[in-house]
């Protein structure tokens, strides 16, 4: 019970909504790397043996841990783009299939916030840490020196995966602003060039409000938005929830650093499910954005949350070998 108090306590540290052009860096070399086309092979079943826990029971309906992670696609065929920071791109758990592209912070030079770059990456996509063990990853930098963004940047980075996505193709961001018509707009000009938007609930603000109505883009019917779960517990001091809110994930261990570290379980619940996305897109490339959303619904277990939200659903992610 410390550890976990513990753990909150640095999640709390900082929330994750925010108040209220030209060729970035990076932009060409990304641009480059989202223009090759993407292998038809989807990848091969497998199982991973001591994964972290929050991977170990994704494909359980019990929570229960059973010591593996068993996938049938590693999502080789998919491209992920992860709007945060920038990703320590040679941390061990990537292989080599991570890339930074485009900078919308001006590129400032501060430590980054692995919470929103590197972990969330790995939380989609990393050999030990991610659900799609081989998708590939383009960093799309929104974040910089700081665990917000603004709506400015992060309707730019919407609109160059907009523009750049190969498809299939995912995008997930674990930060939130207040409702923005114009972060909203540029979300579903997303949504509608085919690529699935996974996004994170939000972190109630200094008032204590928990609405995930008043966040963009989460608040999209049109977006997966992912509640977070300690266990088989809903934390209100770590998410926002709501009748938005589509399914929700543990949080898990993530990467950090650009070698081989990890950090206890942290703010990444939206990556899985991104990772989740990954695969079902590896096998079915053709579907659109609302059949992904409504396979995911559709394989979650119900009934797990022991505290569930009135108005959320009651729903676990579960990746099913």
């Amino acid at each position: 019970m410390r550890i976990r108090a513990q753990i909150l306590a640095a999640l709390l540290c900082g929330g994750l909504v925010a108040a209220g052009t030209g060729v970035p860096a990076g932009a060409r070399g990304a641009a480059a790397e989202a223009a090759r086309p993407a292998a038809s092979d989807p990848g091969s079943p497998g199982t991973q043996t001591d994964p972290p826990q929050a991977l170990d029971v994704l494909d359980q309906r019990d929570l229960q841990p059973s010591g593996t992670f068993s996938w049938r696609t590693t999502g080789r065929n998919v491209h992920a783009y992860v709007l945060g920071d920038r990703i320590s791109t040679t941390h061990t758990t990537f292989g080599g299939r991570a890339v930074n592209g485009p900078d919308f912070t001006g590129n400032p030079q501060c430590p980054l916030f692995d919470n929103w770059g590197t972990g969330l990456a790995s939380a989609v996509g990393g050999a030990r840490h991610g659900v799609a063990k081989e998708v590939r990853i383009i960093g799309v930098r929104v974040m910089a020196c700081a665990n917000t963004t603004t709506p400015e940047r992060l309707v730019q980075g919407l609109d160059w995966v907009t523009a750049n996505a190969v498809k299939p193709a995912v995008a997930v961001l674990n930060v939130a602003v207040g409702a923005d018509s114009a972060v909203d707009a540029a979300a579903l000009r997303l949504i509608r060039s085919g690529v699935t938007l996974v996004a994170d609930s939000g972190m109630a603000d200094s008032s204590g409000d928990r609405d995930s109505t008043k966040v963009s883009p989460a608040r999209l019917s049109d977006t997966i938005t992912v509640g977070r779960t300690w266990g088989d517990l809903i934390e209100s001091r770590i998410t926002r929830t709501g009748p938005n809110v589509d399914l929700f994930a543990w949080f898990s261990v993530m990467a950090i650093g650009g070698g081989s570290d990890e950090y206890a379980p942290t703010l990444n619940s939206a990556g899985l499910v991104a990772g989740a996305a990954a695969l079902l897109l590896a096998e079915q490339p053709a579907w659109t954005p609302a059949q992904v959303q409504q396979a995911l619904v559709n394989q979650a277990t119900p009934g797990l949350i022991r505290n569930p939200s009135p108005e959320a659903p009651n729903l676990m992610l579960h990746v099913g070998p």
